[in-house]
């Protein structure tokens, strides 16, 4: 028996395991399989039989290291799972020791919310734990698509990667200490914002964000986490676009505080493209200690601008306009900030060089500066990119960020030289 012991303590702890769901491999049930998982374990879910979803409901999840990953389930195609509508609540839900959680294409639906609710159901839910991920996953179809919560001690290094978010009440509602979106499309929210983050420290990178019911990204407070000193919202080589067939109330971010505490975290958008066809103002301050800076963003109206356009507006007490403005291209009707250098104004029905004002923001072959080689040096600009990580791409040397692919997804930047305005650095047409 001694000998026994000695040999388990030099391997260590037992290795992690796969858990097989599907017909004819293992379990029939998710709910089964999860029963059996073991800290670090991962539930690998095959494709039904009959291809019809796992109908499931509230599976929750409280052990640490925990996978859930979609089997092959076909070209292009993602093992579905449905909520069960007579179990109503959250799809999946990891607890708050479940740290280092993952969920791995998977197609989630149908996440309701018990009638008379507080809140509304989610396809993912995560309260509290670090260093969770979803990533190469559609949610589609929910009350809520992603939805976290803590306060600035926990959900440290929560990442979306590479998702596909769409008509959802509102596709993500995110809380706690830090949240990364990268390489994720976020469309046509039905009920609110497509994005909404109460989070101390905020990356929205290569993103491609429509069409909301609300306004596109809407950063907010919460006592306690973006309140405190340090934090910061980076929009970086991303698309926010309104959608362009109806008159837009809202316009495509807000900076607010609903709650009525402090959110003072600074806000910069680095190398996108923002697209609004309407008066109503593309960002709006409504906190007073909200700040905003623009820098190589292009704007596109796709009605080819108008009188009375406004690039931030302010609710609320504080200085007007934004912090820093630079190497912009802004369409008729807009005014450059004081302050604002390199910044370019269209003339009236002039739009942008790119290939489609309402879909493919991408820069013709034939895109003249400013818009080709027109953007600052990022070495020039006051941008406190000291505050991210030491292994962020923007802290590298040379420095560098990613763009969208169209069909989902994201690439490196391509950078030879000085760079592009827009979210997308100029390659040949295919």
């Amino acid at each position: 028996m001694r000998r026994c012991l000695i040999l388990l303590c030099l391997l260590g702890p037992l290795a992690a395991a796969d858990v097989i769901v599907g017909a004819g491999r293992g379990f029939l049930r998710i709910e089964d399989g999860l029963k059996a998982l073991k800290e670090g374990d991962t539930l690998l879910i095959h494709p039904r039989a009959d291809g019809e979803p796992y109908v499931v409901g509230n599976l929750r999840i409280d052990l640490p290291g925990i996978t859930l990953r979609g089997g092959q389930a076909g070209a292009n195609e993602l093992v579905r799972i449905r909520g069960d509508p007579t179990r109503p609540g959250s799809l999946i839900t990891f607890g708050p020791e479940a740290h280092g959680g993952t969920v791995e294409s998977l197609h989630l639906s149908g996440a309701r919310a018990p009638d008379n609710a507080e809140t509304s159901a989610a396809a993912v839910e995560i309260l509290g734990a670090d260093r969770c991920t979803i990533t190469a996953c559609v949610l589609t179809d929910n009350d809520c698509g992603v939805r976290t919560s803590g306060d600035a001690a926990q959900m440290r290094n929560f990442l979306i990667q590479d998702c596909h978010l769409h008509h959802n009440g509102m596709n993500a509602d995110l809380g706690g200490y830090e949240a990364r979106l990268l390489g994720c499309r976020s469309e046509d929210s039905l009920l609110g914002a497509n994005i909404r983050s109460r989070n101390h420290r905020l990356l929205v990178e290569a993103c491609v964000i429509q069409r909301g019911a609300d306004y596109e990204l809407d950063l907010l407070d919460a006592a306690g986490v973006t309140d405190r000193d340090g934090g910061y919202a980076f929009i970086l080589g991303s698309v926010l676009a309104k959608a362009t067939d109806t008159p837009a109330a809202r316009g495509v971010m807000r900076v607010g505080a609903d709650k009525k505490s402090k959110r003072q975290t600074p806000t910069w958008l680095l190398q996108c493209t923002l697209v609004h066809g309407a008066v109503s103002p593309l960002i709006d301050l409504g906190a007073p200690a909200s700040r905003v800076s623009l820098v190589n963003c292009l704007i596109v109206d796709p009605s080819g601008g108008g009188s009375g356009r406004q690039l931030v507006a302010r609710h609320g007490r504080g200085p007007q306009g934004p912090d820093f403005v630079g190497g912009c291209w802004l369409p008729f009707g807009y005014s450059a900030p004081a302050g604002a250098r390199a910044v370019t104004v269209g003339g009236f029905g002039e739009l942008p060089p790119v290939r489609e004002v309402r879909s493919d923001w991408r820069l013709r072959d034939d895109a003249p500066a400013p818009f080709r080689d027109g953007g600052l040096e990022w070495t020039a600009i006051p941008m406190p990119i000291a505050v991210l990580r030491a292994d962020h791409p923007l802290r590298q040397r040379p420095a560098h960020i990613f763009e969208p692919k169209l069909t989902g997804g994201h690439r490196e930047r391509p950078t030879h030289g000085p760079m592009d305005i827009g979210a997308f650095e100029w390659t040949p047409q295919p």
